[in-house]
């Protein structure tokens, strides 16, 4: 008998044993007290909720990356033109031979800021509007510098032959409309001007 109560005393001290060791392996520390960076892991794994997601983008527009012309705010342009021999200051310009010969002018196009989609327009094929009764013409790009900018002014060589003009300049305003003007003389001063003139959509 004490044979047998000795056993069952051993067999019970041995469970109570292991249920201890059990309890102290399955226990964990706080969160965020592990040195052994374990829960960071655990987190750098985890797919994030939306907001998460959300807080990512909005830190990565934050931190300046690159915006894309679209994004660029584009400001109401002043293009002024002026006779080429008047500027003899004029430098780092591009040129452009729209005519060339006996007759040939320089004429200087200046702007105050960026612009989009500069063009030289050639007009041809003048033509009264069949609803409105305006004056429209065919235009073809001859030249562009694409975003035309104040440091760099274009000097445009032509010829002014004829009653109606041959020569436009084109860009893309501050709205993100198309804005064209025929390069003209006026003829009571001889002074360049920009008239707004009607085009057939390209």
């Amino acid at each position: 008998m004490k044979r047998i109560f000795i056993f069952a005393f051993t067999f019970c001290f041995a469970l109570s044993l292991c249920a201890c060791a059990k309890k102290e392996r399955g226990e964990t520390a706080p969160s965020g007290t592990d040195n052994t960076g374990t829960t960071e892991n655990a987190a750098a794994g985890s797919a994030p909720d939306a907001d998460n997601s959300a807080d990512i983008s909005d830190a990565g527009d934050v931190t300046g990356e690159d915006t894309t012309e679209a994004e660029q705010e584009w400001k109401a342009a002043s293009i002024t033109v002026a006779w080429a021999e008047d500027k003899p200051d004029l430098t780092d310009y591009y040129e452009f031979y729209a005519s060339q010969g006996e007759g040939a002018v320089r004429v200087a196009v200046f702007t105050d800021t960026p612009v989009r989609d500069f063009r030289i327009l050639r007009l041809s094929d003048p033509r009264a509007d069949d609803e409105t009764g305006e004056l429209r013409f065919k235009a073809d790009t001859r030249f562009t510098p694409g975003v035309f900018t104040p440091e760099h002014p274009i000097v445009i060589r032509t010829r002014f032959d004829g009653d109606l003009p041959t020569n436009a300049v084109s860009y893309i305003d501050e709205n993100g409309q198309p804005r064209v003007f025929a390069l003209d003389i006026s003829g009571m001063d001889g002074s360049l001007l920009l008239t707004p003139v009607a085009v057939d959509p390209s």
